[in-house]
């Protein structure tokens, strides 16, 4: 095989890799920005909030359900259960002396907890800044004063 036959060969198959490693290169960039993919979203109507992680199916909660609502700056001494956990987000069932079993929707190591009581159970949530998260928490009361 002739050199010149070698360096085409090389050069066709860059050629063929070039743009399909780019695009992963370019996604996986994307998602390290904005925080590895996760994402958490809390909407509220005039009647619910609803929260949805990942973009997944989301989790509605009925003003009519909720007892009681209160923004937390701490939340100490909680185990993750059952669900999932990284650098980003924490997903699931979880437990604490403070509120028992509960459903943790948050970013990780947040700053600000929207606490929302039900009689079932207790829900944690939180957004990306604590700033989100305080401006969701007032959204919400407001919300549910019109009730």
């Amino acid at each position: 095989m002739s050199r010149s036959t070698d360096s085409t060969e090389r050069r066709e198959t860059f050629r063929r890799l070039f743009w399909p490693i780019l695009i992963i290169v370019c996604v996986t960039l994307v998602q390290v920005i904005q925080g590895g993919g996760h994402s958490l979203e809390i909407e509220v109507d005039n009647t619910q909030m609803a929260v949805v992680a990942d973009g997944g199916d989301a989790q509605f909660l009925s003003f009519a359900d909720i007892q009681q609502v209160a923004l937390v700056t701490e939340l100490e001494g909680w185990t993750l259960v059952d669900g999932s956990e990284d650098e980003t987000v924490t997903c699931g069932l979880c437990h604490s002396e403070a509120y028992g079993g509960f459903q943790m929707y948050a970013y990780t190591g947040s700053d600000a907890y929207i606490v929302v009581q039900t009689e079932e159970t207790y829900y944690v949530y939180s957004l990306s800044t604590t700033k989100k998260t305080e401006k969701k928490f007032e959204e919400l009361q407001e919300a549910m004063a019109l009730q």
